[in-house]
Order: structure tokens, then sequence, then C-alpha cells
């Protein structure tokens, strides 16, 4: 499946990542996107795992994107590896 958006997280402060993490699935859900890359980086050495790869399944689980998930999972190597996720989003509903 083919990769339809990337977003790419690094340097962003929670607040910001998780504001651009909103517009992103809700600007790709309304285009009938299906596969996404997100781009959380791994965290420092200094951290156990990074603040905002712990933080996406939170975010991804709250009642304003929860709907139009359906799954996610690491990505491979290539596209980041464990400081990067695929999310695929739920095909919205026929509205007849």
């Amino acid at each position: 499946m083919t990769i339809d958006g990337t977003l790419d997280l690094h340097g962003m402060r929670q607040a910001e990542a998780h504001s651009a993490l909103q517009r992103f699935i809700l600007s790709h859900q309304a285009r009938g996107s299906r596969k996404l890359l997100i781009i959380t980086g791994k965290g420092t050495r200094s951290e156990e795992a990074g603040i905002l790869k712990a933080k996406l399944p939170q975010w991804l689980g709250l009642a304003d994107l929860k709907p139009y998930i359906l799954k996610i999972s690491s990505a491979q190597p290539k596209h980041g590896g464990s400081g990067a996720f695929y999310i695929l989003l739920r095909r919205e509903k026929n509205k007849s």
C-alpha cells in the first residue's frame, strides 16, 4: 500500500506536535487517504523513549482522532523503523 502522506514531528514541542497531528489526520481523512507515515524520532539517549514517540498512540486514542484510526504499527527500517509509525485510516462510510 502506498503512503499517502508523511508528517515529521522532529523538533516540535508536545502541544505543537499534537496540533500538527490533528490537522494532518483530519485533512487526510477528508481527502480519502488510507496510509500515513508519522515520524516521531527515537528520542535522545538521555530519555528512555522519545516523548513524542510515547505520546503518539495516546493522542491517536483520544476522542477527536480515534474514530478515524484503523491501525497503528511501527514503520519498516526504510521509513524510520522504531522512530516512525504507519497509520491506517478507516474508510469513510458511504453517505447514501
